[in-house]
């Protein structure tokens, strides 16, 4: 049974040219290309020319979608807490000059390089839960930044 690409929008038949086993279905590939092309009207640049480009816009716009979408207030509270705690024990670490790890506790005197590590790990985590509780914001910021220029 053969699709009926009649009732496709424009993005679904962009989506199906660009996944389609072209020498398998080549039938399907013209009817699929007509389509666009009636749709697009006399105007708009041949199907066969602008396939690539219109399958990375696709990929282009669904990754932006999921990126797009606001966090909930839980989980930014969430992020911020586990950010806190995280920097918290990194100025712990610092303070007591011992870090703590699976093993137990890692000391300045015994292992400074394995200190050392542990504080950079507990940092890192914390800078980028503090980032994923605010990227939405910050994301913001920094596009009206460049708008701006």
């Amino acid at each position: 049974m053969e699709p009926s690409y009649e009732t496709y929008s424009l993005k679904e038949l962009v989506e199906a040219l660009s996944s389609i086993d072209r020498e398998a279905y080549p039938e399907r590939v013209a009817k699929i290309t007509a389509e666009i092309d009636m749709r697009r009207g006399p105007q708009a640049p041949k199907s066969d020319t602008k396939i690539k480009e219109s399958s990375e816009q696709l990929n282009d716009s669904k990754e932006s979608d999921e990126e797009d979408q606001p966090i909930s207030i839980f989980s930014r509270v969430l992020f911020i807490a586990a950010a806190i705690v995280m920097f918290y024990s990194s100025w712990e670490s610092i303070v007591n000059e011992q870090a703590y790890s699976r093993e137990g506790i890692v000391t300045l005197e015994d292992s400074p390089y394995s200190y050392y590590f542990r504080i950079l790990i507990f940092f890192s985590m914390g800078v980028a839960l503090l980032y994923s509780g605010f990227k939405d914001k910050v994301r913001g910021l920094l596009l009206n930044k460049s708008d701006k220029q």
